[in-house]
C-alpha cells in the first residue's frame, strides 16, 4: 500500500516540545525527518491491525499448520498485509485503513497499491475482493527493491533483469577512456553489487552468474565498446589480490556466501519470524542443521540449504569442558575431518572432556597415547575456553561469527582448484602484498602484475593470438619478442638498464625470466629503491611503445623521469591528506604504554602479563609481574602450558591465569599492561 498524507506533529526536542508542522506534501524518503516519522506511521497501521485481531474481525495467513499467522509486513514506506479472501475480510481492512486515516492523517494511494491472490482463489471471488478494496489499479509488483516478489519455479528469465542492469550499466560507460584502477573500482564498488540483493534470498542460476562475469570481462579487457583481447581466464584474475589475481568476485561464491549468511541468522535467531516460519514447514520434529529439504520445497528454501551447506563446512567447535563434544565429531581438531583413535575407549569416556584437565589445559600423556602425532599437534593448537560450555561457532573469523566476506573465501577454496590452501600453499604472497601496498600509482602495480603474468601485448604474445604474422622484436629484429624480451633482452632495453644505477642488479640477472627477475629485486632491494626499480620497468615499456607507435627513439633520463615523476605523485598525495588525525592517533598509540608507565604513581598496584610460544616443545608461557608502581616487584609467577595456540590466545591464557592468581591472593590491581595491543583493544572493546 501506498499512502498520501497531510500530517500535522508534534515533536520532543530537548526535553520541550515544538510548535505544530505539517508534513504537507507527504512523508518522502530522504526527508530529515523521515525516520521517525515512519516508525510512527507504521506502528499505527500495526495497532490498527492488531486492534481489529484482538476482536476476532481480522485475521492474516498460515502457510501451514503450527506456523505463526501473518497479518502484515512493514518495511520503510511500503507494507504487505495479507488476509484470507472472503467479505467479513475486506471489510475489516477497509475499517483498518479507516481507522489507521483518522489516527495520522493518511490516506492509502489505491491507485498505486496492487493485490495478489493465491492461484486456487476464484475469479469470482478475486473481482469481488477487488472491488470490495477499490483496487482496480496496477498488477502485483513483479520485483521487490531489486529482487522478485514472488517466485514459483526458477528459471533463467525470472534472473534476467540483472543481466539487463549489468548490461545498461557498462553501456554507459564504455564509451568512456578508464584505467585499470579506474576499471577495478567500477567493477568492485558498482557492477558486481547489482545482483548483491537477488542474491540474498535466491540461489542465483550459475548461467546467469557466467553471462554476468562474460559482461564484465568484456569491459575489463575491451575499451569504447570494441572486444580485445582476453588475456587471462576470468577464474584467475577472480583471485585474491594476495594469491596473484585482482580480487574480482566469483558471482556463484558470492551468492552462496550470502546466503550461508541467511542460514547462519536461520540458525542462530530462534526467536526470529523467518525460523518459526521455516520450522512449521520443514523441521517441525528436527533442528535448522538436520532439516530436510522436503517435499515440493519452495525455491527461497532450497537456497537456504545451499547456504547452509556452505555454513556447515565452516563450523568448529569451541571446546569449554569439552563434555558435549563426542570424539568422533567432526571439526573439533582443527583441518581435521575424521579424527584417528589408536585405541579404543569406553563410550562413557569417548567425549573430549576426557582429555582436559582440572586446570583446563590439554592432558598431553593421554593425547600422545589415543591419537598420532599430526593429530595431538592440531590439538595442542586448540585453544580451551573454561568460561564457556561447548559451542558450534565459525571457524573461519576471529570473532566466531559469520561473515560474508569469510564465507565467500571458504566458497572459493571449497568450488576453485587455482585458490591457494593448506595442501595448494600460495608460495609469493609477501610478494604480491607488497606489491599492492607501494606508494607508487596504481596502473604501474597493474603494470607489473600483467609483466609478472607474461601478459603484455609484446609480439609474441600477439603473434600467438594469431594477431601478427611473425613473433620477432620490431626494434632489434634480432629475437623473438617475449615480455622478458622487451624489458630486459632487447638492445634498447639493455642500453636503458647499463645507464642507470641499477647497472650492477641487471648484468647480476640479466639472463633470467622477468617474473624471477621481479622477485631477485624484491629480494635484495630496499623497498624504496625496489619502488623506483618497477617505475623504471614500466617506463622502458612505454619507451618501446613510444619508439613503435610515436617513432620517437629518444630513451636518455629515463630514471632521472621516473624519480622525477615517483616525487610529483607522492607530493600530490600528501597534499590530498587533509586530515592528520589519523597518524597523531597512531602515534598516539604507539607512545601510550610509555606514558602510562611514567604516570603511576609509587604506590599504585600494576600487573604486568606476558607470554611467549615455543613451538618447537609444543608449549606456551605465560607469566606475570605484581608491582607496586613501576619498581617495587610484590610478587612473580611464570608457568607452562601444554600446547602451541596462537599468539593473541596465549596472551589471553596468560593474562586469565594472572588475574585468577590475583583472586586467589587477593591481589587487586588497578592497572594491568600487556604488550599485545590486540588483546587490550578486545578487553577494552566490546
Amino acid at each position: 500500500m501506498r499512502c498520501l498524507s497531510t500530517v500535522q506533529f508534534r515533536l520532543s526536542i530537548n526535553g520541550y516540545l515544538t510548535d505544530p508542522f505539517h508534513s504537507t506534501r507527504g512523508i518522502r524518503q530522504g526527508d530529515p525527518l523521515s525516520p521517525y516519522l515512519f516508525l510512527l506511521i507504521a506502528e499505527g497501521l500495526s495497532a490498527a491491525t492488531r486492534l481489529q485481531e484482538s476482536q476476532a474481525l481480522f485475521s492474516g495467513i498460515q502457510i501451514c499448520r503450527g506456523a505463526p499467522p501473518l497479518s502484515h509486513l512493514l518495511f520503510a514506506d511500503d507494507s504487505m498485509v495479507f488476509s484470507p479472501v472472503h467479505p467479513q475480510a475486506s471489510a475489516s481492512l477497509n475499517g483498518i485503513l479507516d481507522l489507521y486515516n483518522k489516527a495520522t492523517g493518511q490516506l492509502v494511494n489505491r491507485e498505486k497499491s496492487s493485490i495478489l491472490f493465491s492461484p486456487n482463489t476464484s475469479a469470482e471471488s478475486q473481482n469481488q475482493f477487488r472491488q470490495d478494496l477499490h483496487l482496480m489499479g496496477e498488477g502485483f509488483i513483479s520485483k521487490y527493491l531489486g529482487a522478485p516478489h514472488c517466485v514459483a519455479r526458477v528459471s533463467n528469465s525470472m534472473f534476467h533483469y540483472l543481466l539487463q542492469k549489468v548490461s545498461s550499466k557498462l553501456k554507459s560507460w564504455n564509451e568512456k577512456f578508464f584505467s585499470r584502477a579506474g576499471k577495478e573500482t567500477l567493477i568492485k564498488a558498482v557492477v558486481q553489487a547489482i545482483p548483491s540483493f537477488a542474491m540474498s534470498s535466491f540461489k542465483v542460476p550459475k548461467s546467469i552468474c557466467s553471462k554476468i562475469q562474460s559482461l564484465i570481462a568484456k569491459f575489463w579487457w575491451g575499451s569504447q565498446g570494441t572486444n580485445k583481447i582476453h588475456w587471462k581466464n576470468w577464474d584467475s584474475i577472480s583471485v585474491s589480490k594476495f594469491f596473484g589475481g585482482l580480487g574480482f568476485r566469483i558471482l556463484s561464491s558470492h551468492n552462496q556466501a550470502l546466503l550461508a549468511k541467511q542460514a547462519w541468522r536461520t540458525w542462530n535467531d530462534r526467536n526470529s519470524l523467518l525460523h518459526s516460519v521455516l520450522k512449521a514447514r520443514y523441521f517441525k520434529n528436527s533442528d535448522f542443521m538436520n532439516a530436510p529439504s522436503g517435499h515440493n520445497s519452495s525455491f527461497t528454501w532450497r537456497s537456504i540449504l545451499w547456504g547452509r551447506h556452505l555454513l556447515q563446512k565452516g563450523l568448529v567447535w569451541k571446546i569449554g569442558t569439552g563434555t558435549s563434544i563426542p570424539l568422533s565429531a567432526p571439526n573439533w581438531i582443527p583441518n581435521t575431518k575424521h579424527p584417528i583413535l589408536l585405541h579404543s575407549l569406553h563410550q562413557s569416556q569417548a567425549f573430549v572432556s576426557f582429555f582436559i584437565n582440572d586446570d583446563s589445559t590439554w592432558n598431553t600423556r593421554k593425547l600422545k597415547h589415543y591419537f598420532p602425532p599430526y593429530q595431538v599437534d592440531r590439538i595442542l593448537t586448540t585453544p580451551i575456553d573454561p568460561l564457556s560450555s561447548d559451542s558450534l561457532i565459525w571457524g573461519f573469523h576471529s570473532s566466531g561469527i559469520l561473515t560474508v566476506k569469510s564465507a565467500y573465501h571458504l566458497a572459493c577454496t571449497l568450488h576453485s582448484a587455482q585458490v591457494p590452501s593448506s595442501s595448494n600453499p600460495n608460495p609469493y604472497f609477501h610478494w604480491w602484498k607488497t606489491l599492492w601496498s607501494l606508494p607508487v600509482p596504481p596502473k604501474i602495480k597493474h603494470f607489473i602484475w600483467r609483466a609478472f603474468h607474461h601478459i603484455l601485448p609484446c609480439s609474441l604474445n600477439l603473434f600467438h593470438k594469431r594477431s601478427l604474422p611473425d613473433p620477432l622484436c620490431s626494434i632489434c629484429g634480432y629475437d623473438k619478442e617475449s615480455v622478458s624480451h622487451a624489458l630486459i633482452g632487447c638492445t634498447r632495453a639493455k642500453s636503458i638498464w647499463k645507464s642507470s644505477t641499477f647497472k650492477q642488479f641487471y648484468l647480476s640477472y640479466y639472463r633470467s625470466d622477468i617474473k624471477d627477475f621481479l622477485l631477485q629485486a624484491f629480494q635484495v632491494l630496499p623497498k624504496q629503491e625496489f619502488q623506483v626499480f618497477i617505475t623504471f620497468i614500466w617506463q622502458i615499456w612505454n619507451t618501446r611503445n613510444s619508439i613503435l607507435f610515436n617513432k620517437n627513439h629518444t630513451t636518455n633520463n629515463v630514471e632521472e623521469f621516473v624519480v622525477n615523476y615517483l616525487q610529483e605523485y607522492k607530493d600530490v598525495q600528501h597534499s590530498q591528506k587533509h586530515d592528520t588525525q589519523p597518524s597523531e592517533v597512531s602515534s598516539i598509540t604507539q607512545s601510550s604504554h610509555q606514558h602510562w608507565l611514567l604516570s603511576l604513581s609509587p604506590d599504585t598496584p600494576a600487573l604486568f602479563v606476558d607470554a611467549a610460544l615455543d613451538h618447537q616443545a609444543g608449549l606456551t608461557g605465560a607469566g606475570f609481574v605484581f608491582k607496586r608502581g613501576y619498581q617495587t616487584v610484590l610478587a612473580s609467577q611464570s608457568r607452562r602450558l601444554p600446547g602451541v595456540v596462537s599468539p593473541i590466545f596465549s596472551e589471553g591464557q596468560a593474562l586469565l591465569q594472572s588475574l585468577k592468581w590475583c583472586i586467589d591472593s587477593q591481589f587487586t590491581p588497578q592497572v594491568v599492561f600487556s604488550d599485545c595491543l590486540n588483546l587490550v583493544s578486545k578487553v577494552n572493546g566490546d
